[in-house]
């Protein structure tokens, strides 16, 4: 008998928690199970991305109080015409509206929530954010597990009042046959951008989003110029662009507009990546398990990033890590590994893809789900 999963998810913008998303649906879907999408806000890219996969996504399209209050009728509605076994709350505010839905029980299914974020610091997001985080804490007895990326964040969310006992971490899984090292890509995507061969290249792909602390990677540019003139800093991810005018004036004031390149939005990120010497993250807050780490490690680029989340882990020995909010040690790390020649540059990126592989592979990620699935509550399948 067919596995039927609902999903129901904040959005579907270009983020790391939507684009682990829509790998976790498209391998789900390689193993025979049927995936539904119900997004609080518009189908946005990733949704673009799952209907490509055949999997229907539903736009609930919430910006009101009152919106977000009928959401679970229609998320109900939508429980009775699927019919799913497991309904899969993703992110905060996912969570919550599966369980509201979950408690008018229109059919037989089952409550998971993902949680995809650690929680440094409550006051650092949104008020309404914050409610939502508090009401999670309340209803988090209901679901059968609350499956985070991240030990940490399951640490932090358990301090936090966030039931402890059926708390599972399964990290982010990525597909090692799409993120891969590729030298005529590099040379195609550095020719398409007009970077010669031997410019050093730093870059990261990051949402705007004050979490990402692009101020922080600006300052730190301005230590790796004095060591490499004429490195360029290449960073693409949503609103990153020229009408970004914080991120562009930074930019100016520092006398780096030779140093920077903003491509915004790019869906093809597995191409961006060989095209880099270092993927440089420069988050303060949020991360739990940062996808951009795990794609370009993937491509065989060394990360340096900053001390959040999993990222230290992620890391080991291939890369670095950095405090947060400390440009001189972020740009010490990026130049250390520009200093290197070439060749020991490509070994570092050799283990570090290997440490993708041997860890957070895209298969045992599935599995993993499968596996909580498979399981109920105190029961062995």
């Amino acid at each position: 008998m067919t596995l039927r999963v609902l999903f129901i998810t904040t959005g579907l913008g270009t983020g790391g928690a939507e684009r682990m998303l829509v790998k976790l649906i498209d391998s789900l879907g390689r193993r025979d199970v049927e995936c539904r999408v119900a997004s609080l806000r518009d189908a946005g890219t990733q949704g673009i991305a799952i209907r490509s996969l055949g999997v229907a996504v539903d736009e609930l399209r919430v910006n009101s109080i009152t919106g977000f209050l009928m959401a679970p009728l229609r998320i109900a509605r939508m429980m009775w015409i699927f019919r799913p076994d497991i309904v899969q709350g993703w992110m905060y505010h996912g969570n919550l509206l599966a369980t509201f839905a979950g408690l008018m029980r229109p059919c037989k299914c089952r409550l998971f929530w993902s949680i995809r974020q650690t929680l440094y610091n409550l006051s650092s997001e949104r008020w309404s954010t914050r409610q939502v985080v508090r009401a999670g804490a309340v209803f988090s007895r209901l679901p059968e597990r609350l499956i985070y990326n991240s030990g940490l964040s399951a640490k932090q969310h358990t301090a936090a009042g966030y039931f402890g006992d059926r708390a599972v971490v399964v990290p982010n899984g990525f597909d090692l046959t799409r993120f891969r090292p590729d030298q005529e890509q590099r040379a195609r995507k550095r020719a398409e951008l007009g970077i010669a061969p031997g410019v050093p290249v730093v870059g990261v792909v990051a949402r705007s989003h004050p979490m990402k602390d692009h101020a922080t990677l600006v300052d730190a540019a301005v230590r790796v110029r004095q060591a490499f003139p004429d490195v360029l800093f290449v960073l693409a991810g949503s609103e990153i662009d020229a009408s970004n005018v914080p991120l562009v004036s930074r930019i100016a004031a520092r006398e780096l507009d030779r140093n920077f390149m903003l491509l915004g939005e790019v869906t093809d990120t597995e191409n961006v990546y060989p095209a880099l010497d270092v993927c440089a993250l420069s988050s303060s807050w949020g991360e739990a398990f940062p996808n951009v780490l795990g794609e370009a490690m993937a491509c065989g680029v060394p990360c340096v990033s900053t001390d959040l989340g999993e990222a230290r882990h992620i890391i080991d020995d291939t890369g670095a890590t950095v405090p947060i909010r400390a440009p001189a040690a972020l740009g010490a790390a990026i130049s250390g590994i520009l200093a290197l020649d070439a060749a020991a540059r490509r070994q570092l990126g050799a283990r570090a893809r290997q440490r993708v592989a041997r860890l957070f592979s895209l298969d045992a990620v599935c599995e993993a789900y499968l596996d909580c699935y498979a399981t109920k509550w105190g029961t062995p399948a």
